[in-house]
């Protein structure tokens, strides 16, 4: 396995919910999937509270999957331009928080999706020339960014969820269970589990059809 030199960094807007449980899912399955080691993933928030701690919803869910140290440790952190700089990919809950990292970096913007947005475009077929792309990075994980950057636009209907997950997304939004009327909890992280996860296998059968 190779060594990557950028991580993955999650956001959402209070960093307490959606992308913590996003970073727990993603730190212990997407080093296998790009086929790395020390792969470094990451969370954090466009409006977060100091000293905030993780929502007492994810620990519970966290708890049966050998996440409670992790919960208990996790403390909210703000986004900026050092966490934005050392990520190679990012995945945001929403649009809004999409923009948020765009106004503070602005060459981020090309490695820079949400996560629904990020499952809808791994979801297409790949080129020759994203083939191409792939194989000449050193960096899996940027060239992964670099290639769903190059499919912007060419979204269509994007994949099919579950009822709950289309519950609680909206357009290329998930919606925030702590802000938004009707996105029940529960409804919430199960669409982070389930867009995480198919975020993780189209990954890996991407970087599969990648000689190296």
């Amino acid at each position: 396995m190779s060594i990557v030199s950028t991580g993955v960094l999650a956001v959402c807007r209070a960093n307490v919910c959606r992308s913590p449980l996003a970073e727990f899912r993603l730190q212990h399955e997407l080093p296998a999937a790009f086929g790395v080691e020390g792969l470094r993933v990451d969370s954090a928030g466009t409006e977060t509270v100091s000293g905030a701690k993780i929502c007492a919803e994810v620990y519970r869910r966290l708890m049966p999957a050998d996440g409670a140290a992790f919960a208990a440790k996790h403390v909210a952190a703000q986004l900026d331009a050092q966490r934005i700089d050392d990520a190679g990919l990012i995945l945001t809950m929403t649009t809004a928080a999409r923009g948020s990292v765009g106004a503070i970096a602005p060459s981020a913007r090309a490695k820079t999706f949400t996560l629904v947005e990020a499952v809808g475009l791994l979801s297409l077929e790949p080129s020759v020339a994203e083939l191409d792309v792939l194989a000449a990075n050193a960096d899996p994980v940027a060239a992964v960014a670099a290639v769903l950057n190059g499919r912007r636009g060419l979204l269509g209907d994007g994949p099919k969820f579950s009822r709950s997950t289309r519950r609680v997304t909206d357009g290329l939004d998930v919606l925030d269970a702590h802000t938004d009327r009707g996105a029940r909890h529960g409804d919430v992280l199960q669409a982070v589990d389930e867009l995480t996860a198919v975020l993780v296998r189209d990954i890996g059968v991407l970087t599969a059809l990648t000689p190296r």
